[in-house]
C-alpha cells in the first residue's frame, strides 16, 4: 500500500513536469499575441523539450529575472521584464521579446550562432545541471520513505 502512494506521487510529480513545458510555450505565444507557438528550442537545446534540457539563452535570461519552470505567473513577470530592458540574450543587437514578435529565435545570435552565456548558477540555469526541481523529486521521495514507522521489533534489532 505504502509503495503504491509513493509510486503514485512521483508520477503525478513527473506528468506534472511534462505538461508544464508545453503549457509554457503556450503562454508564451499568448501573451505576446504570436501567430504560432514558439518552437521548444526557444527554451529547450533538444526539439523535443524534455527535462533539464531549458538551457538555451533566452529561457537563462527568463530565468535570471524569476520564472520558473510550469509557473504561468513568473513566466508573465519575466517577459515583461526582459521587454522593458529590452534584453538582447544572443546579442545580435534586436532584443529578445521584438525578435519573438517578428517570428525570429532570440537564441540565433549574430549570423546564427548561439552564444555563449557567461552567467551561472543555480538560479540560472535547468534543473539536471544540479538545480532546480530534482531536489523536490528526492525530498518527496525521501518524505514518503520516512514516513514509515518502524516496528517495536525493529527498534529491538537495532539497539
Amino acid at each position: 500500500m505504502r509503495y503504491s502512494s509513493l509510486f503514485l506521487a512521483f508520477s503525478l510529480v513527473i506528468a506534472t513536469r511534462a505538461h508544464a513545458t508545453s503549457s509554457m510555450a503556450s503562454a508564451l505565444q499568448s501573451d505576446l499575441g504570436l501567430a504560432k507557438r514558439p518552437a521548444c528550442t526557444t527554451c529547450h537545446e533538444t526539439p523535443n523539450g524534455g527535462s533539464g534540457t531549458a538551457t538555451q539563452p533566452f529561457v537563462l535570461s527568463l530565468f535570471k529575472r524569476g520564472f520558473v519552470l510550469g509557473d504561468t505567473a513568473s513566466l508573465k513577470t519575466a517577459i515583461a521584464a526582459l521587454e522593458g530592458e529590452k534584453t538582447d540574450s544572443d546579442g545580435d543587437g534586436t532584443g529578445d521579446i521584438a525578435e519573438l514578435r517578428a517570428g525570429g529565435d532570440p537564441n540565433a545570435g549574430v549570423g546564427g550562432e548561439v552564444p555563449e552565456v557567461p552567467e551561472y548558477g543555480c538560479s540560472l540555469q535547468a534543473p539536471s545541471n544540479g538545480c532546480g526541481e530534482s531536489w523536490l523529486v528526492a525530498a518527496t521521495l525521501l518524505a514518503l520513505l520516512s514516513s514509515r514507522r518502524r516496528s517495536p521489533n525493529t527498534i529491538a534489532k537495532s539497539s
